[in-house]
Order: structure tokens, then sequence, then C-alpha cells
């Protein structure tokens, strides 16, 4: 029996879209030879650039940088899965987007056209750039595995002030921080004195979910409001509370995200327990999503894209 048709009988099922922090060079084969893929990327003016990228490279490391034009990578590929996961039959009742994910989250859910979503992602980041770069200071993001979130204040946070954030919360023991770069290093290395398991730097120059960017949120609301945003067609659940987003709440749920903490660990919980989801299906590279979803739920069955192609 297909996943398609496991998906058929079992019809509580979430499209996962995750973020940045992950190399989308993974998922080009998957896509590239997609109509759909390439007219997106015509769109997002990309086309070059991804006819320049190999794959098969073993060098990750350029992909993984929060450029704008890799962020505009991750949402064409996100929405182009997104569409070609709909045309399979496999529509997804519940949208969950990661971080930066909720913009494409956003277009599958009906909320806004592809067009729309890319005009406030590249906003956001034009944003969020500027204000960094006239801060004067130097920021950044990493993933701390293995210490508790009381571990994480008395031990990391406590002895840098209003430095350094949670930025999301990905379960139990499972954090990323956001703020400025020099504390963010001291308190890496005492998280392994301390006990975690493992530390990421994220290779993002931008706090991103914390209230270091709250300063965008003026000129970042007044560009999402003149938009305009749709009926939602899918139930989209935002990370500020896990609870479905509206369409009158659209614009302010978009522009907290990027300067408000986020819980990926409440959204996950509410679409099972409160929307009866028991399989997902992501966006995105291969096993993207599935091991953070699995910090928060282990029965939760998570199918990636290349898993639907066999």
């Amino acid at each position: 029996m297909s996943i398609t048709d496991l998906t058929a009988q079992n019809r509580r099922v979430c499209i996962l879209v995750p973020g940045i922090g992950t190399s989308y060079l993974k998922a080009l084969p998957l896509v590239s030879k997609s109509s759909l893929f390439r007219e997106n990327c015509d769109k997002a003016r990309i086309a070059t650039i991804v006819g320049q990228m190999d794959p098969g490279s073993e060098d990750h490391g350029p992909a993984l940088t929060d450029t704008l034009d890799n962020q505009r990578l991750s949402y064409v590929i996100n929405c182009t899965m997104c569409d070609l996961y709909a045309a399979r039959g496999i529509d997804g009742e519940v949208v969950i987007g990661y971080s930066m994910g909720i913009y494409a989250a956003l277009y599958h859910g009906g909320f806004y056209t592809f067009e729309t979503g890319l005009s406030i992602l590249e906003n956001a980041h034009t944003l969020a750039s500027e204000w960094c770069l006239k801060s004067g200071k130097t920021y950044g993001m990493a993933l701390i595995l293995g210490l508790t979130h009381p571990e994480i204040q008395d031990l990391l946070l406590a002895t840098v002030g209003n430095r350094l954030e949670i930025a999301m919360h990905n379960g139990k023991r499972n954090f990323v921080l956001a703020g400025e770069r020099a504390a963010l290093e001291s308190c890496m290395e005492k998280a392994l004195h301390s006990g975690a398991l493992g530390t990421r730097p994220i290779q993002t120059a931008h706090p991103y979910h914390s209230s270091h960017l709250e300063p965008i949120a003026g000129d970042f609301i007044a560009f999402v409001k003149g938009l305009n945003m749709a009926s939602p067609k899918r139930t989209v659940l935002s990370l500020i509370d896990g609870r479905p987003i509206g369409q009158e709440q659209a614009a302010e749920v978009v522009v907290r995200s990027i300067h408000t903490p986020l819980h990926f660990d409440w959204a996950i919980q509410n679409a099972v327990r409160m929307h009866g989801i028991s399989t997902c299906h992501e966006t995105g590279p291969p096993t993207s999503m599935a091991r953070l979803t699995h910090y928060i739920d282990r029965k939760l069955i998570v199918h990636s894209f290349e898993q639907e192609e066999r």
C-alpha cells in the first residue's frame, strides 16, 4: 500500500514546513524536474543562481548561510512541494511552518498568493539586515541540545542579561538562542561544560524570534497590513501560542513571529491533541523536520518528500 493510500485512510494529516538552518541543496534533485518549481524560481528571480548550484556538492556551507537568495530558495522549494503534495491528494488539514517556514505555510494555508508571501519574506529579511547593520552590534543564533529550560535560564542566560534570549522552544531539552554573538559564543561554550549534549551555531547574522528585532515591527506591520489576506483554506497553527491563525490575526502573527519567542513544541502538541494529527508530511530536504518533531512526540509518523517519490 502506498503512502498516498495510507494518507487517504488517515485524513488527519499535517504538512510541516522547515525554515532556515537546513541545506536546501539536498532538496533540489526532488523538484528540479518540476515545471512548477522552474516557474516559481523565475518568479523569485533565482533561476540563474539555482542553475549554478551543485546538489552533489559536499560543501553545504554556502547553502546554510542566511542570505536573501537562500531564503527565496527555501520559500520556492517549500511552496512547490506543498503544491505537489496537494496534487497527489496529500493536502494536509493542518499546516505548521517552523521559523521562516511560516511564509510558505501561510501560502499553503490559502492566506495569500505565492508572490505576496515572497514579498513578505523579502521585506522581513531586508528590514532585519538593515536594523542589525544600523545597531552596530553583531548578532547570531545557536541550537542548545540537552539542557532543560530552567538550566538554560539559570546556568546561561542569568549571566548575560538581555543580550541573549530563548528564541525557539523545540522540546524539553531542545532550544535555540538568539542575541549578541559574543554572549552567544560564551553561552555555547558554557553549555557544553554544564552538561549539554551539543551546540550548533545557525548561520545567520539576525537574532530572529527575539526582542532584539522588535524595532523593525512598526515598518514590518505597515508593509504586511497593506497586503490582502484571504480567508484560510487550511488550518495553520501559530508558533506563538500553538493556536490556529485567523484571517484577521494573520498580519499580526507574521510580524510578531519575527520578534517573539516561538514554540514549535506547543504547535506539535496541539496538532496531536486538538486536531487529531498522527501523520505528517514534511517539505524541504529529506528528514529536515522528522528528528525535530520526534523530540516532542515520538509517536508521530513523519514522511519526507523523498519517500513520496519511491
